[in-house]
């Protein structure tokens, strides 16, 4: 049996010349090479050079990553992790086994919606996608056409990605955006289809911006799932991706107090309102709690907030807690106040509608049923609130400030919202339900 001693892997992506394509290396320890080569999503051609050698590997891919001829570009080295170096072959990493097994809870009806929300995140990622990117049963990831994506290439396209939305948010589609695409489709390998990419259909416009950023994140959350060193050298041990507890509130006051909290604050202006509390759940993510007794809980002013989500991203939130992504990212939306996690005060008229309309509204579709809505403490301490006249013109975080207060009517807003800028501000307790 043969091993596999090397593999390179290869893109080059030229929207005007309509060119996706991949090239791929392996060399065996017989000195046989194999060459691979065709379009980005299709089988493609294949050839095997008896005994040629690693210098006639280097040599093609030499070739490969020259200046191309006649203005075309270089096919360019792209990271991917397929199971020869670091993946644990042996471990099981499917992610709702992985989600069922290292969430902590005691009863049926938490492990149903572990599974959901592992479906449902999986399910989000191909439609995203427009089943561009899928997910692979055995390694339990979400891949490329070509593959697990190496986290350095995830980096690049990330900063990439921030390029390019600006330029979306310009509706500059010309030199410097096809630029910034190329590099991308060349770190991110994506099946285009056979025509000609459109730059103007292609990145329509931020929400564009927004999946792709959300594939990046997945395609990052597969990646730690299958390279991630496993607890022991035990094959019945998977890798500890999850350190949270997910159960039932079983405390009828506290349940009482937000379900009617939502029903004498929601506000009909939002379109979330016909919605309807189901079930609340209590949650403990422990980095998320460990890093806000280390800091959050030691300021004053901490005020309990709703904070929405996608349900398809309920998982990641269990797994690493709240992200502050930047404000330059252009698929942040509503980042009136800069950098940080947002969230509506309780017992605030308004408040839970609006913040359960971020988690509606954009991913509402035929085919959801089921909404979230986190509940959590956040340290405000020193608070800076802005008026109608100030707030645009503002650079956020105000100094001297720890955060903001942004008063419904008064800041340039309908509804208060509180903005933190450390994610140690911020520990979430609850997640309601609503259908």
């Amino acid at each position: 049996m043969t091993t596999i001693i090397k593999k390179v892997y290869l893109v080059k992506s030229d929207p005007v010349k309509n060119n996706n394509k991949f090239w791929k290396g392996t060399l065996f320890d017989s000195g046989d090479v194999l060459c691979e080569w065709g379009r980005v999503g299709d089988t493609g051609q294949s050839k095997t050079f008896p005994g040629a050698g690693e210098s006639f590997l280097d040599k093609k891919v030499r070739e490969k990553k020259s200046n191309g001829r006649n203005d075309e570009i270089a096919y360019r080295e792209v990271e991917i992790i397929d199971g020869v170096g670091s993946l644990s072959s042996n471990v099981n990493t499917n992610i709702v086994h992985v989600a069922k097994q290292q969430i902590q809870h005691s009863d049926p009806i938490a492990s149903e919606l572990i599974e959901y929300l592992s479906k449902v995140n999986i399910h989000n990622i191909g439609v995203a996608s427009g089943g561009k990117i899928v997910f692979n049963a055995q390694k339990g990831a979400c891949e490329t056409p070509l593959g697990l994506i190496g986290l350095t290439s995830i980096n690049e396209a990330r900063n990439l990605l921030l390029s390019i939305g600006e330029l979306v948010l310009k509706k500059s589609y010309g030199k410097s955006l096809l630029e910034e695409t190329r590099g991308y489709l060349m770190r991110i390998p994506t099946d285009i289809g056979h025509k000609k990419l459109i730059l103007e259909d292609f990145w329509r416009d931020t929400s564009c911006i927004q999946r792709q950023n959300d594939l990046l994140d997945a395609l990052e959350a597969s990646l730690t799932q299958v390279t991630r060193s496993p607890i022991s050298s035990a094959v019945t041990n998977i890798p500890q991706v999850f350190d949270c507890k997910l159960s039932v509130l079983s405390d009828k006051k506290i349940v009482k107090k937000y379900f009617d909290d939502y029903y004498n604050n929601r506000s009909n202006m939002h379109t979330c309102y016909h919605l309807k509390p189901k079930n609340i759940w209590e949650i403990n993510v422990a980095s998320m709690q460990e890093a806000f007794e280390k800091d959050g809980s030691k300021m004053s002013n901490i005020v309990e907030g709703y904070h929405s989500s996608s349900a398809a991203n309920i998982l990641s939130i269990l797994k690493s807690g709240l992200r502050i992504p930047p404000r330059s990212a252009p698929h942040v939306c509503g980042r009136l106040f800069g950098d940080g996690a947002y969230m509506a005060p309780v017992g605030v008229k308004g408040s839970p509608s609006k913040s359960l309309n971020y988690g509606f509204g954009y991913w509402n579709n035929s085919n959801q049923k089921r909404f979230f809505m986190f509940v959590g403490d956040f340290a405000l301490g020193k608070y800076y609130t802005p008026t109608a006249h100030n707030y645009q013109s503002i650079s956020y975080p105000v100094k001297g400030f720890d955060s903001v207060w942004a008063k419904g009517n008064h800041s340039g807003v309908k509804n208060d919202e509180c903005i933190v800028f450390r994610t140690s501000q911020a520990n979430l307790k609850y997640l309601i339900e609503f259908e």
